[in-house]
């Protein structure tokens, strides 16, 4: 039921996130305080929020090779599908394949559209039957290309690192800045002892 809810309310904080007018910290923030006498794991929230936000290059890429009109997609619908696509490719470990699916369907059906938990259903479905096999481009032919999908980069920004660096240093910087950092924690001695 928590994670139902949180799903739900990553949903309404990324419908409400455009990347050139929007603060996604505040937002985030404004809608978890709001939302602080639900029973949310905020945690959750703020991992898909984060996760979907870093990728939108990416699965705004893959939803266009499911989808036949993506530029039809009802904003919604779109979240939806960016956020059931980042759990199956980018919080492998943190969430299930088959959570991730089960759960963007019934998303979907909340937002009462009829043909919302088909569509949604069968894209997660078939991009997970393709997982392992995606058509990403060739790093190669078009590495700013590539790189810029695969791991969510604008390209004129790969382009210039590329420029300026070369692939591998490219591709190793790119790797880097998709990785989370680790959490550390400091005791005040001031106030407290380890």
């Amino acid at each position: 039921m928590q994670e139902g809810a949180s799903r739900l309310a990553a949903l309404r904080i990324l419908d409400n996130y455009h990347p050139s007018t929007t603060n996604l910290s505040r937002v985030l923030s404004s809608s978890l305080q709001e939302a602080s006498s639900q029973a949310l794991s905020k945690g959750f929230v703020r991992d898909i929020v984060w996760s979907v936000a870093r990728s939108l290059n990416t699965l705004d890429w893959l939803i266009s090779l499911f989808v036949k009109h993506p530029e039809k997609l009802e904003p919604s619908v779109r979240t939806i599908l960016r956020m059931g696509l980042c759990q199956l490719l980018f919080m492998e470990g943190r969430v299930p394949e088959y959570a991730a699916v089960n759960e963007s369907v019934k998303l979907a059906a909340k937002i009462r559209r009829p043909f919302a938990k088909s569509l949604v259903n069968a894209v997660l479905r078939s991009v997970l039957r393709k997982k392992d096999s995606l058509p990403w481009p060739d790093e190669t032919r078009t590495p700013a290309l590539a790189y810029a999908l695969r791991y969510s980069y604008p390209e004129w920004l790969v382009a210039r690192w590329l420029e300026r660096w070369g692939a591998e240093e490219t591709r190793q910087l790119c790797i880097a800045g998709t990785v989370a950092p680790p959490l550390c924690i400091r005791v005040n001695t001031l106030l407290a002892s380890v």
